[in-house]
C-alpha cells in the first residue's frame, strides 16, 4: 500500500523551527535559535520543502528561506565586518578551535556549513552547535 500521509507545509515548518528571526541576543539564546533552525532544517522530509541544490536554501512554492549568514542568529549577534576575523566573538567559532563554520578543520573532510551545501547534510552544524551549547552551559566559552 502506497503511503498517503500528506506532508507538513513550510510555514508549519517555519512556525516550529524558525518561529522569530534571527537577530541580536544572547550567545545562549542565540545557540539555542540556530540548534532550532538547523534540527529544523534535519527534519525536512516531513514537510513540503525542497533544498536549492546551488545554495542550500529551502523552498516551498512562493515561500523561502535562506540557509545562510542572513537566517543565523550567531551571525546576526556575533559576526561584524569591522573585524579582522568576522567571527572571532562568535560562540561557534570558539568551539571549534577559532574556525569558522564555513570552514573545514584540520580534522574534517568538510567543514559543516559546506557539509549542508554542497552534500544536503545538516546533522554535522547540529553536532557543532550541540557542543556550542554544552561549552557554554559548563562557562567554557
Amino acid at each position: 500500500m502506497k503511503n498517503t500521509k500528506k506532508k507538513k507545509t513550510f510555514t508549519q515548518w517555519l512556525k516550529r523551527y524558525y518561529p522569530v528571526p534571527a537577530g541580536k541576543m544572547s550567545a545562549e539564546d542565540a545557540v539555542e535559535h540556530s540548534l532550532l533552525k538547523w534540527r529544523g532544517i534535519a527534519a525536512r522530509r516531513g514537510y513540503s520543502i525542497t533544498v536549492d541544490e546551488t545554495y542550500g536554501d529551502l523552498h516551498s512554492g512562493q515561500k523561502s528561506l535562506a540557509v545562510d549568514n542572513t537566517t543565523c542568529a550567531l551571525c546576526a549577534s556575533f559576526w561584524s565586518i569591522s573585524r579582522e576575523t568576522p567571527c572571532e566573538r562568535c560562540p561557534l567559532y570558539k568551539a571549534r578551535n577559532d574556525t569558522p563554520c564555513y570552514m573545514r578543520m584540520d580534522s574534517e573532510d568538510s567543514s559543516p556549513y559546506d557539509d549542508w551545501v554542497l552534500r544536503s547534510q545538516a546533522k554535522p552544524m547540529v553536532e557543532w552547535l550541540k557542543v556550542t551549547k554544552a561549552l557554554i552551559k559548563l562557562g567554557a566559552l
